[in-house]
């Protein structure tokens, strides 16, 4: 750690610390709604901090044609909906020492000249404007569901960039309450399904409590009731508990929203112990029915209160079983099974209770803990005034919290780490290993993610056996110099190949029906304009600029295979077919060309070009010799910048940033694939007249999908007539734009490939 004694490199470390603070706060107050930044909303326009205000607001499912239906009001004791309260407005006065109501990030100043003059009024170091206050508008609901709740006004459509702890918590409260209601829905039926079939016992056997009497039996039956009814009184005082419960965390919003519920934020009670609230409502003071959920608890107790006395009676049927006969004990069976599903239901209820009340205790937590990093945010502004005197406050801000070479240092690991990876990623490439093998690349991957230090380096080369980055790159070495002999890395099996388009792809023969076939499928991929192809837009080099105007071409999609059995393009094998090895573990490709058949006969151009791109993923098997397991890599050809030498000078620089600074170029650019040439073919076969291009070396020919485009205008200056050319012939003279018919016979791709072994 080095240390700074400049205060301008002070106030740099100081306003990290505080983007660390407002981090923080954004973790769990999340971002305001959109519609709450810019005019008309509470914070200013190009706001990004945390949402102090209106953290309690979050998107409340709206339940059309039930009892959460927020359309509809509440028009009587009775109803079930939801009814809007009036806005309710608090008044709010500045925080101190900077904070003002929105500044929590540095350098958030009401006044730009309070860079200049820190200890002017409403500055970090000057006195606060009391005269300068802040109204924000509130909107709550409420129901026998959800209680008292705040929810974001009907006019606000839109949402927030990212929520907060506090939203995450309210959700999930509120999918507990919507739980509790259907347990309690429940509960009530399974008291009115016993009440009913209680009713209809008495009716079929017309048992009369007047004439039977069996005390003892009556008296057991009665207390075993008390204590159930009991019990759904006791579930409907908790329920009301948990209303209780929840409608403190959000009372002062009725008596004075600001004070308990934003203000506190600041200063354990109030902003600074200055703000103050003034909290108005609409003409109809709104009514809270939170209870109304406990009534209705209340209600299935003295409904039960009243299955005691159908219970008496159902005691007194106990005396007629005798009499009654089977039928009656099948009648008392079915009630007595709903009677023991009643201490299932209840507990349910129970647990679902917990289940709110333990929400509210993350809840409180939650919003605990904000406000101690709000308080601590105010806590390090006023050290820091008090300690360094104006300027001096970045200073002792720095010497308390961070320095900034640390953060230089993580940077530049984090940059190592990252080439790190991208090694470890072209070692598992190369050697293909499964992750079960103990010599996989995957487990390289996973080191460099643990690693936390660069490790040790001598001479410039890695050194193994101190953990860090180092000891991964040594690992890797040492692995690969052995499996470069083990896997046939420095013996690989070196072999030229063609292809054919027209037999070997599309299975068109020779013959004039074939000339006529192979025609119409080059005419089927034919396309008005090659800017429309997204493949040639991203992996190729354009060969002129898109305002030039459209460009025809011919864009030729295959995939191919190396398994045993098909040949190159996936076909069953076939005469004068041709395929790779598949026991080599790894054909990749060297070099790659291309021919047309009887181009030479054509008035076309004599060196035409074309592109040949692999985008697809590429295909290769395991290197054991028994497993023909395969792997697929979706390989992205980036241009990898190189990294410069870190010297002092840049340690010493505030702005210097390692990915910024470091690197000759971007990290994210890909390496595009511009045209080869391809050549007249004629036989016998010579690779010598090719000339190959090596922009392909290192990937495999087992492509998923390849993609050759051929421009038109490599043909002709006309594209169109170029085409036209190529497909069907020249002109037929004085045949009124009729073409001969001789176009290309076909198209061939040449690989020159190096294949390995394996294990």
């Amino acid at each position: 750690r080095r240390t700074q004694d400049n205060a301008d490199n002070m106030f740099e470390a100081g306003r990290e610390e505080e983007l660390g603070y407002a981090n923080d706060l954004i973790e769990i107050f999340g971002y305001p709604y959109d519609d709450d930044i810019g005019p008309g909303g509470t914070y200013p326009d190009g706001y990004d901090g945390p949402d102090m205000y209106h953290y309690m607001y979050i998107d409340v499912p709206t339940l059309a044609g039930t009892a959460f239906d927020f359309d509809g009001g509440i028009t009587d004791e009775s109803d079930l909906g939801i009814n809007r309260i009036e806005t309710f407005t608090g008044t709010f006065q500045p925080s101190p020492n900077g904070v003002e109501f929105f500044n929590m990030h540095p350098l958030d100043h009401n006044d730009t000249a309070c860079l200049s003059q820190p200890d002017q009024t409403g500055c970090p170091l000057g006195t606060l404007d009391l005269h300068n206050t802040l109204d924000v508008q509130y909107t709550t609901i409420q129901s026998p569901d959800f209680g008292f709740w705040f929810t974001k006004p009907d006019s606000w459509t839109g949402s927030r960039r990212a929520p907060g702890e506090l939203q995450q918590i309210l959700q999930q409260m509120l999918q507990a309450r919507i739980s509790l209601k259907q347990a309690l829905v429940d509960y009530d039926k399974l008291r009115l399904e016993i009440l009913a079939q209680a009713d209809t016992l008495k009716a079929t056997f017309d048992v009369s409590d007047n004439n039977i009497n069996i005390a003892i039996a009556q008296r057991r039956k009665l207390q075993n009731l008390t204590i159930a009814t009991e019990v759904m009184n006791s579930s409907a005082i908790a329920a009301r508990r948990v209303g209780e419960f929840l409608d403190t965390t959000f009372k002062g919003a009725v008596d004075c929203i600001p004070k308990n519920l934003i203000a506190g934020l600041a200063a354990g009670g109030d902003v600074a112990s200055t703000a103050r609230c003034a909290v108005t409502q609409a003409a109809n003071v709104p009514k809270f029915a939170l209870d109304t959920v406990a009534d209705a608890l209340e209600i299935a107790g003295s409904a039960t209160d009243a299955a005691k006395e159908d219970v008496g009676e159902l005691s007194g049927i106990q005396t007629s079983i005798n009499e009654a006969g089977l039928e009656l004990y099948n009648v008392k069976g079915e009630l007595d099974a709903l009677m023991r599903e009643e201490p299932v239901l209840r507990a349910e209820v129970f647990a679902r209770t917990e289940s709110i009340k333990e929400l509210v205790g993350d809840y409180k937590a939650a919003l605990s803990r904000g406000q101690r990093i709000f308080q601590n945010l105010v806590i390090f502004r006023q050290e820091g005034a008090a300690g360094t005197q104006q300027y001096r406050y970045q200073d002792m801000a720095f010497r308390i919290f961070r320095n900034d070479a640390l953060q230089k240092y993580r940077q530049s690991f984090n940059l190592a780490a990252r080439y790190v990876y991208l090694a470890a990623s072209a070692y598992d490439y190369e050697t293909n290993l499964l992750g079960s093998d103990s010599q996989a690349g995957q487990k390289f991957l996973t080191d460099v993610v643990k690693e936390r230090s660069v490790g040790q380096v001598f001479n410039g080369e890695p050194v193994s056996g101190s953990p860090g980055l180092a000891n991964v790159m040594a690992q890797m070495k040492l692995n690969f110099d052995v499996l470069k002999g083990q896997m046939g890395f420095n013996n690989p099996q070196v072999e030229t190949n063609r292809f054919s388009l027209r037999k070997e792809l599309f299975r068109i023969p020779d013959g004039a029906e074939g000339d006529a076939e192979w025609q119409a499928k080059l005419e089927s991929m034919r396309v008005d304009d090659l800017w429309r192809v997204p493949e040639f837009r991203r992996y190729a080099r354009p060969f002129a600029p898109e305002s030039a105007g459209p460009q025809p071409g011919l864009v030729i999609e295959f995939s191919t295979n190396v398994t045993f059995g098909l040949n190159f393009f996936g076909w069953d094998l076939g005469p004068q077919d041709s395929s790779y090895d598949s026991s080599q573990f790894a054909t990749r490709i060297r070099s790659v060309g291309a021919w047309f058949g009887d181009y030479a006969d054509l008035p076309l151009a004599d060196d035409p070009r074309i592109y040949v791109i692999p985008v697809g993923e590429d295909v290769l098997r395991a290197p054991s010799a028994d497993d023909f397991s395969v792997r697929q890599w979706q390989v992205v050809d980036q241009a990898i910048p190189t990294p410069f030498p870190i010297g002092s000078d840049d340690l010493d620089d505030f702005g210097w940033n390692p990915l910024k600074d470091t690197l000759s170029g971007s990290q994210t650019d890909l390496r595009r694939y511009g045209r080869i040439r391809a050549f007249h073919f004629s036989e016998p076969f010579d690779d010598s007249q090719v000339t190959s291009d090596s922009r392909l070396i290192g990937r495999s020919v087992w492509n998923r999908k390849w993609m050759v485009i051929i421009p038109g205008g490599t043909f002709l200056n006309d594209p169109v007539s170029g085409l036209d050319t190529f497909i069907h012939g020249p002109l037929v003279p004085g045949g009124g734009g009729v073409r001969d018919g001789h176009g290309v016979s076909d198209i061939r791709i040449f690989f020159k490939t190096y294949a390995y072994s394996g294990l």
